[in-house]
């Protein structure tokens, strides 16, 4: 459920060790620079508020409210909503 590429994983983290293991490393400033379409925060069903360490940075950089909306899409076989950040020039399909 995330990016896991050499960056993030060479990335120093002064904490290593204190939190949830697979979680603790990320790099919000990285990520966006990437420029995925869609950025889902917390957990599989997404979230609106950043929970790990990428979606905390992500969220308190002002680039990430410039370029992303949130969305979200109600999904009837799960009888559930997934929320999640959509790029703004990215044609979404939903509404």
């Amino acid at each position: 459920l995330g990016l896991n590429d050499v960056a993030i994983a060479h990335r120093k983290v002064d904490d290593m060790g204190s939190g949830m293991a697979g979680h603790e490393k990320g790099d919000g400033a990285y990520v966006l620079s990437r420029r995925p379409a869609l950025i889902q925060f917390s957990s599989s069903i997404g979230g609106v508020q950043p929970y790990f360490r990428s979606d905390i940075e992500l969220y308190d950089n002002p680039v990430f409210h410039e370029q992303y909306s949130l969305k979200t899409v109600w999904i009837p076989d799960i009888m559930m909503r997934v929320a999640f950040y959509v790029r703004n020039d990215f044609p979404f399909p939903f509404q």
